[in-house]
C-alpha cells in the first residue's frame, strides 16, 4: 500500500509524520525498521501516526514509534512535529490544537517559525489534587524514605511529582531514595522523582528516576515538575533551561494562575510517497 509521508527535523531528532486519518497503512514493526533505514527506507529517528482522537474535548491522538518498531512515550519536540503537520496538511487551522498520546494530553499552540508552544497546564501544588498526604500546601515538605529525611517538592504535573535538589546525581544516594519515594506511603498513586542540581537560576540539570523504565516523556513533565516547583521556592527564575538526556529544554511558568510550556521546535524537511 502506497502513503505519503513528511519528515520532519527536531532539536535532537529526525521524524517520519504519517496521516493515518485519511490514508489507512499498517504498520507492522518489520516495516517500521525497513523504512526507519538510512541506507534502503526513508531514514528516521521515529516515526510518528497521527489518528482520529480517542475522546471529544481532543482533535488528534497521535503515536510515536523508535527505529527498531517499538511504540514509545512522546519526547519533546515531536508535540511541534504534529502541530505544524496538522496545519500544513489542513486537518486543523486552529491556532491552539488539543492532542493526546499514549499517557496524557497537551494543548500546541502554534507560533512563527516552525515553533510550537506546548502548554502542560497549572501545576497543582494543593495536596488532595495531587493527590498527597498533607495538612497544608507547603512549598518544602520534609519526607522520611530509605532513612533519609529527604526535603523536597510535590506537584502535580500530568501527574504527581516528588522532586529533590541533589548535587551527585551519580551516587547510589539518588537510586535508593528514588525508589523510596516513588512508592511512598503519602503519595496515592506511583510518584514520578525528579533530581534537580541547580547551575544558575535560569539553568538546571536534571534526573528522572523512572524506575528502570524507558519513558521519555517522563523528561519532559519531569523537567515541568522541577522548574514549577523550583520557581515556587524561589530558587529559580520563571524562565529555565533544562538539561536532560542529551536534550535541552526551555520550560517557563510564570507562577500562581499560570500555564506551565515548553517550546518546540520542528522543522519541515520534505514530502514524500512510499510503498509498504
Amino acid at each position: 500500500m502506497k502513503f505519503r509521508f513528511s519528515k520532519f527535523s527536531g532539536s535532537e531528532s529526525d521524524y517520519v509524520i504519517v496521516d493515518v486519518i485519511t490514508q489507512g497503512p499498517f504498520f507492522s514493526t518489520e516495516n517500521i525498521r525497513r523504512l526507519a533505514d538510512r541506507r534502503t527506507g526513508i531514514g528516521f529517528d521515529y516515526l510518528i501516526l497521527v489518528e482520529p482522537p480517542y475522546d471529544p474535548d481532543i482533535d488528534f491522538h497521535y503515536r510515536v514509534f523508535n527505529a527498531t518498531g517499538e511504540e514509545v512515550f512522546f519526547n519533546a519536540d515531536s508535540a511541534g512535529c504534529v502541530a505544524n503537520f496538522v496545519r500544513a496538511q489542513g486537518l486543523s487551522y486552529k491556532s491552539t490544537i488539543p492532542v493526546s498520546f499514549v499517557n496524557g494530553r497537551l494543548n500546541l499552540n502554534v507560533e512563527k517559525d516552525s515553533f510550537v508552544t506546548v502548554d502542560f497546564g497549572e501545576p497543582i501544588f494543593e495536596p488532595e489534587k495531587i493527590p498527597f498526604k498533607a495538612k497544608q500546601s507547603e512549598k518544602t515538605y520534609i519526607i522520611r524514605a530509605a532513612d533519609f529525611n529527604i526535603l523536597c517538592g510535590v506537584v502535580s504535573v500530568s501527574g504527581p511529582f516528588c522532586v529533590v535538589e541533589e548535587k551527585d546525581f551519580s551516587s547510589e544516594r539518588v537510586n535508593v531514595i528514588g525508589k523510596a519515594l516513588s512508592t511512598h506511603e503519602r503519595f496515592y498513586d506511583q510518584a514520578g522523582v525528579v533530581f534537580f542540581k541547580a547551575n544558575s537560576m535560569d539553568d538546571i540539570e536534571l534526573h528522572v528516576y523512572r524506575n528502570n523504565t524507558e519513558n521519555k516523556s517522563a523528561n519532559l513533565f519531569g523537567a515541568c515538575a522541577a522548574c514549577a516547583v523550583g520557581i515556587n521556592q524561589g530558587k529559580l527564575g520563571n524562565m529555565v533551561t533544562v538539561h536532560i538526556a542529551g536534550e535541552h529544554l526551555k520550560i517557563s511558568w510564570n507562577g500562581k494562575g499560570s500555564s506551565a510550556t515548553f517550546l518546540a521546535c520542528a522543522v519541515h524537511v520534505f514530502d514524500g510517497d512510499m510503498e509498504i
